[in-house]
């Protein structure tokens, strides 16, 4: 019982952070696609760091995307919403006889809910 429940648990903490990572490559691959810059950077709020994230080269005092104009707000929309063209499939996660493939799922989807917003809205940037 304990080694199931243990390989539940590994499995699920690949998911999670095996998509954290899926992420920013969505990220950098639209952006790529619409020959946009891009760079990673580790994400801080207040000195503290919180995760990484992809920087746009060009944008990167931009607090939020209403200061964007034209096409380049399309284009820059375009690269935030991508990753999070996967949320069905986290919505299938969730229906999966697997405990691990169920809480990731939930997890990802509550996390990616969560994290949209910060896409379009960063007040942190400088």
């Amino acid at each position: 019982m304990l080694v199931k429940v243990m390989s539940e648990y590994l499995l699920y903490m690949v998911i999670v952070f095996t998509y954290m990572f899926i992420h920013e490559i969505i990220h950098i691959v639209v952006a790529r696609f619409l020959k946009l810059n891009t760079s990673i950077h580790i994400v801080k709020i207040r000195g503290i760091p919180i995760g990484i994230g992809l920087r746009l080269n060009g944008y990167e005092n931009i607090r939020s995307v209403l200061e964007i104009n034209g096409a380049d707000r399309s284009k820059y929309i375009l690269v935030a919403l991508a990753p999070y063209s996967l949320i069905p499939l986290f919505i299938l996660m969730v229906f999966s006889n697997m405990v691990a493939l169920k809480i990731a799922g939930m997890v990802l989807l509550l996390a990616n809910l969560i994290n949209m917003p910060l896409e379009f809205f960063q007040p942190w940037s400088s």
